[in-house]
């Protein structure tokens, strides 16, 4: 039986099983994908994750192994950015915004757009902070910033609205 022994800054991540189902709809054999979250199962010396922890795998930088019979993401630490439910390794939570309606100077609705006309914009809102974070604190959270449209440091949360971004990617910060 092989032992699986992360060194240095890599970990490793249990993938959950492919998922065989979105919101009811049933996706075939070849279009299922590995799992987004998983369980650490190794991890080299870290301060804000260990073993048992469950994470977010990222999406650039991870490559499939297989031991035993399991699916591990293997990856280097300085990936990791959602353990157990929190933002950590200098990343901000934020959610996109969207533009909901056309409106005129003075703010009110000129033109109103229907759902599937609703667009999403570069700025974000600041949602939360994780707390090795050296140039944000809690203080930005409810803030808005422009976040950039693709980037290795920008990873959505599974299938929701939120993001998580590095803090090095966040330039400014305004209220309105």
């Amino acid at each position: 039986m092989e032992k699986l022994e992360a060194i240095n800054d890599s970990v490793f991540v249990l993938r959950d099983p492919k998922e065989s189902s979105v919101g009811g709809i049933n996706i075939s054999d070849g279009a299922q994908v590995g799992s987004l979250y998983g369980t650490i199962a190794s991890i080299g010396e870290c301060s804000f994750a260990e073993i048992g922890d469950r994470v977010h795998i990222p999406h650039y930088g991870v490559m499939d192994v297989e031991v035993n019979g399991q699916i591990y993401a293997m990856f280097k630490q300085d990936r990791l950015f959602f353990v157990n439910g929190e933002c950590v390794n200098k990343y901000a939570m934020i959610r996109k915004c969207e533009n909901d309606h056309i409106r005129d100077e003075s703010g009110d609705i000129a033109l109103y757009m229907t759902e599937k006309h609703i667009e999403w914009t570069q700025w974000v809102e600041v949602l939360g902070i994780a707390e090795d974070c050296e140039t944000l604190n809690n203080r930005y959270i409810g803030m808005f910033c422009v976040a950039p449209e693709n980037d290795e440091k920008l990873a959505r949360i599974g299938n929701t609205k939120d993001f998580c971004l590095h803090e090095s990617l966040i330039h400014f910060l305004t209220e309105d």
